[in-house]
């Protein structure tokens, strides 16, 4: 048996991060909340991998309808990634997942300046921001309708 390791914690947000493109929100919830005290208790609440799983789960909670428990997330990580700068992978993955969250509040205009924001962090960042870029024309789609 491995254990519960940094590695695994990096692994398993690989996993929900998949799972959470693929709609099986569910399935991504699980994972990323066993990720996160690996994480936490492996890398520390301040490191990157471990405010992606925080923001992954937000993500994956608010898809779920559970605006609260991931409002509550986000607000965790939010001075934790204010304190890195304006411009960053965890910046640009706080401002989409502020943006679902607002969406399935019913806030889109909320949700678009998010959705834009985002966009244009990941935009910034090129290459490392490219795989999150994907998701976008299916948000955008969500946010027309």
């Amino acid at each position: 048996m491995f254990g519960k390791s940094a590695a695994l914690a990096v692994d398993l947000l690989q996993l929900g991060r998949a799972e959470l493109a693929l709609g099986k929100f569910a399935a991504a919830r699980d994972v990323l909340g066993e990720a996160r005290p690996m994480a936490i208790d492996n890398l520390g609440p301040d490191a990157v991998p471990t405010l992606v799983i925080t923001l992954g789960l937000a993500e994956a909670l608010a898809e779920a309808d559970d605006t609260g428990r991931a409002e509550a997330l986000l607000a965790e990580a939010a001075p934790r990634i204010a304190a890195m700068g304006p411009v960053g992978l965890p910046q640009g993955i706080a401002a989409r997942t502020r943006a679902i969250i607002r969406l399935k509040q019913g806030r889109t205009a909320e949700a678009r300046r998010e959705a834009d924001r985002s966009e244009q962090i990941f935009r910034t960042l090129g290459a490392p921001g490219e795989s999150y870029l994907k998701s976008f024309a299916a948000l955008r789609r969500r946010l027309a309708a």
